[in-house]
């Protein structure tokens, strides 16, 4: 089956799942399978059409002439982004800004402090600050879920022994999944008084 084939065969399936596999074998170092079958477990199976020995970036490639360009993120990007150095300037009167937050946040922090960054926004901003000596800094990168930062600074505050003044940075998404937690730590707070 020619190369044209295979990539005209794969964009024509209704339900495609691709998987890349490693392989010892000497004649294909790479194992690319695609296919247009459903398993039980809804990932995805070979019980349909599959192509071997097709090199990701080739998929990727006729991938990328198929797809349509969306540039929103990279406006976004650039709509939020600050070079480091630079503190741009804003009127007191208008909206608050999320750049604007963050260097009232960055005069804030001291060795007393710890930051607990929720993925998403809260993150990218908080790796962009410079944390002083001591400064304690928690963020969860590995699974990227949201709600995770409400559970942890209840979890923060209940095991630092010192009284600790935390700065915890979440979107209102991640706020809204977890916040009848907030009645919780309300508890803890009037059990230590």
């Amino acid at each position: 089956m020619s190369q044209r084939a295979v990539h005209k065969a794969m964009f024509e399936s209704v339900a495609l799942a691709a998987a890349s596999v490693l392989q010892t074998s000497s004649t294909c170092t790479r194992k690319f399978i695609i296919s247009s079958g459903e398993s039980n477990n809804g990932v995805g199976s070979t019980n349909g059409p599959a192509f071997e020995c097709i090199l990701m970036k080739d998929f990727l490639k006729s991938l990328s002439k198929r797809l349509k360009g969306n540039i929103a993120g990279y406006e976004n990007y650039h709509r939020v982004y600050v070079p480091e150095g630079q503190s741009p300037k804003f009127d007191p009167k208008e909206p608050l800004r999320v750049y604007v937050l963050f260097q009232h946040i960055q005069k804030m922090l001291s060795g007393e402090i710890a930051v607990i960054a929720e993925t998403g926004y809260s993150w990218f901003n908080c790796q962009k600050l410079k944390l002083p000596r001591k400064c304690r800094y928690e963020f969860q990168m590995q699974y990227g879920s949201i709600g995770w930062l409400v559970g942890v600074t209840l979890g923060y505050v209940q095991a630092t022994p010192k009284k600790r003044v935390m700065i915890s940075c979440i979107g209102d998404g991640s706020f809204y999944v977890t916040l009848l937690d907030i009645s919780i730590m309300i508890l803890l707070i009037r059990n230590r008084q």
